[in-house]
């Protein structure tokens, strides 16, 4: 019928159009599915929610929406990021409110001259006396490096309230 109707076209011309069309269509439409079907394991695993503070693809902030395509994150100096549900999905991800509490670690600078013993005990009974820090496990004032002019200690504390709403595991 289609040679009729279409006498300068051959099937085999006409099916090899039909699938290289096919091929650009399936390529136009993988991201969209792709995005689609991460976007709903995201939510069916609920790997964070809305509300929580997330670091991906060099991108930090908190978690506004989560969409069928995209997840859209605040940054902390207030732009919009609108990050693809399939990269969110597939790549590695931080979770910075996963639970209440968190390890912090300070980087305090001495003089080469000053007693590290002395610093890091000085260090350590500031770190008792604030509220919130844990005493399991004990904060911990380690030398960290040595600096062009400063002895760096490593002051590592549990306690402290991970920012944003948290959860408890």
């Amino acid at each position: 019928m289609s040679t009729i109707v279409f006498p300068s076209i051959r099937p085999a011309d006409a099916l090899a159009t039909l699938g290289i069309g096919s091929i650009a269509v399936g390529f136009a439409f993988k991201d969209i599915l792709q995005n689609w079907i991460a976007g709903l394991l995201i939510l069916l695993r609920r790997p964070f929610r809305r509300g929580d503070q997330i670091v991906i693809n060099n991108y930090e902030g908190t978690v506004e929406h989560i969409e069928a395509r995209a997840t859209i994150l605040k940054t902390y100096d207030g732009r919009r990021v609108v990050i693809p549900n399939s990269d969110v999905y597939t790549r590695s991800m931080i979770v910075n409110t996963a639970f209440p509490k968190r390890r912090s670690e300070y980087d305090v600078g001495i003089g080469f001259s000053d007693d590290i013993d002395t610093a890091r005990r000085v260090i350590l009974d500031a770190l008792r006396a604030v509220e919130g820090v844990e005493q399991e496990p004990a904060p911990d004032v380690l030398a960290w490096e040595l600096d062009s002019s400063t002895v760096n200690l490593g002051a590592l504390v549990d306690g402290f309230e991970a920012r944003g709403r948290g959860r408890r595991a």
